[in-house]
């Protein structure tokens, strides 16, 4: 039964029991714990900072409370005192891999009561970055060939990543495979990094092949003649771009057509060198 208060009488906050005297008593009310959050963070962020700013406590300053965390949950609480506004706290436990982890936050007042509020932290995966390069000079010239590396960090020490290459036939995982540049121009291969909870990143490496000259070997080369003596000749062309169509052309000095071909005959009116 609820007695109605009568004069000198004063209520509790439990409304079946009533106080005799001038005032109520002193109550102490337990403080409300917020936690924040929910947060996301990346994949080897080194910490997250727990903002218990939202506590309350109807009798108790905020900056009295002294606020303590765990950052794995029903693990352990680390004492921190904090005056708002600075009221966060780092947690340094959620760079390993990709999961959700549990926090909490407990708050008491100088009178010993206390309050825990829990939230979460999920930390989410981060892509590999794959570096490709060709371990040197990467402006080859025709005919030559190249190495392909690729070495890839990943945020999270737990994480395996695959490496592969697509060369012209898709993806390949393996060894570092090496090019040839049969023919000058633009070469793009593509590198990519994988980590085992599914992250992937494609980085293109581009060649600028470069063309070069062809070199002229000279196969019969006549030391001296007679003036209006037909003389042979003979050069063999060598190119470095194997897809290269080689020309050779003849320019005799004295005027007459320029001749065209592997071999050639030519004789001078006049003497000379």
């Amino acid at each position: 039964v609820t007695v109605p208060p009568a004069s000198g009488w004063m209520p509790s906050f439990e409304p079946s029991v009533w106080y005799l005297g001038v005032g109520a008593p002193d109550i102490n009310f337990a403080p409300v714990a917020s936690a924040g959050g929910p947060y996301t963070i990346p994949e080897g962020t080194t910490q997250v900072l727990i903002d218990a700013s939202a506590t309350t406590d109807l009798d108790t300053p905020i900056d009295d409370l002294v606020y303590s965390y765990d950052c794995d949950h029903f693990s352990s609480f680390v004492a921190t005192v904090y005056r708002v506004p600075e009221n966060t706290n780092p947690c340094n436990a959620f760079s390993l891999d990709d999961l959700t982890y549990s926090v909490a936050v407990q708050a008491r007042d100088p009178g010993g009561l206390n309050h825990t509020a829990v939230t979460t932290v999920t930390v989410e995966n981060v892509a590999p970055t794959p570096v490709p390069g060709c371990g040197g000079n990467c402006t080859p010239g025709e005919g030559e060939s190249r190495t392909l590396v690729c070495p890839a960090t990943d945020p999270g020490p737990l994480d395996t990543v695959t490496v592969s290459w697509d060369v012209g036939a898709g993806f390949v995982v393996g060894a570092n495979p090496t090019v040839l540049f049969e023919q000058d121009g633009p070469y793009t291969f593509t590198c990519r990094a994988e980590d085992d909870d599914g992250g992937q990143t494609d980085v293109d490496l581009t060649f600028n092949v470069i063309n070069l000259s062809p070199n002229v070997a000279m196969l019969v080369r006549p030391a001296a003649g007679m003036e209006g003596e037909p003389l042979d000749w003979e050069a063999e062309a060598l190119d470095l771009g194997p897809l290269d169509v080689v020309t050779v052309d003849w320019d005799w000095g004295d005027g007459s057509p320029v001749t065209t071909g592997d071999t050639a005959t030519h004789a001078w009116l006049a003497e000379g060198t």
